[in-house]
């Protein structure tokens, strides 16, 4: 008899012990594993650094918790108008003085982009070149700033006003997936069209353009002739394009200022939430 109430006082231990268990387990709520979202500006940076012959400077805007998170992060390199060419030095400034990169001087960048229920902060990458480059110095810039940045490279994206509106449209075209999406600003590739509109469309980067409709510096047929261009080759994902039909910028040729504004917006994007649609 005593056996069993022995066996039975073990028993109700066991399954007490059981119940306290499961009990914790449910109780206790999961790790928190989201990182916390930023609501601190970009701490932006100029740095003199020869990359290479053509590239001796440049700005680096990184998410305010950067150095305290060990996540990857969207980048977005950014690419200058003739007029911000400089030194990478003495001149490194010009580069803040139109598009994104004068967002970001005066803060106007948000911390942080909700898309798709996912909060997104980039990183922001700005050369300045001392001569227009051609592919071969934009792929040792982009080769460095991969390796020295901790950014997803599922979400690389790539946008420019004139000049660089066309640096970059050529190198996405030479080197298709590097990158996510591009929004060039006032400028488009204009030589072997169709062969290289083909990789962009065939690699699925995505593409919106902007132009002004009467620019006297760049012709908006050059992003006019890119965009059907790439949708002749029925892409996955449709290039688009935004004509402005006039403009008080001179000679017209300002279509960066508008669509860089975060406020500026299109079925209800801006061009950063537009890129965050896109990964690879």
């Amino acid at each position: 008899m005593k056996r069993v109430v022995s066996l039975l006082s073990m028993a109700l231990m066991v399954l007490s012990l059981t119940v306290s268990c499961k009990k914790d387990t449910v109780d206790t709520p999961p790790p928190d594993d989201n990182e916390p979202v930023e609501t601190e500006p970009a701490v932006l940076r100029g740095i003199t650094k020869e990359i290479n012959f053509n590239c001796k400077g440049y700005y680096e805007a990184l998410p305010a918790r950067y150095n305290e998170t060990t996540k990857k992060y969207p980048i977005i390199i950014y690419f200058h108008g003739s007029g911000q060419i400089g030194n990478g030095a003495s001149e490194l400034s010009r580069v803040l003085n139109a598009g994104l990169a004068k967002v970001l001087a005066e803060k106007r960048f948000p911390a942080n982009f909700l898309v798709n229920k996912q909060n997104f902060s980039f990183i922001v990458i700005m050369p300045q070149f001392t001569s227009p480059p051609n592919n071969g110095t934009v792929k040792s810039f982009v080769d460095y700033i991969k390796a020295n940045y901790r950014y997803d490279p599922a979400r690389v994206y790539l946008s420019g006003s004139s000049l660089g509106a066309r640096t970059l449209t050529e190198f996405a075209a030479a080197y298709p997936t590097e990158q996510t999406a591009i929004v060039p600003l006032a400028g488009a590739l204009f030589t072997d069209l169709d062969q290289k509109a083909k990789r962009i469309a065939d690699n699925r980067v995505a593409a919106w353009l902007f132009h002004n409709e009467l620019d006297e510096s760049i012709s908006s047929s050059e992003s006019k002739n890119f965009v059907a261009a790439v949708n002749k080759f029925n892409p996955a994902i449709p290039a688009r394009i935004t004509i402005f039909p006039t403009s008080n910028s001179p000679q017209q040729h300002d279509a960066w200022t508008i669509p860089t504004n975060p406020d500026y917006r299109e079925s209800g994007k801006n061009i950063y939430e537009w890129m965050l649609q896109y990964k690879r």
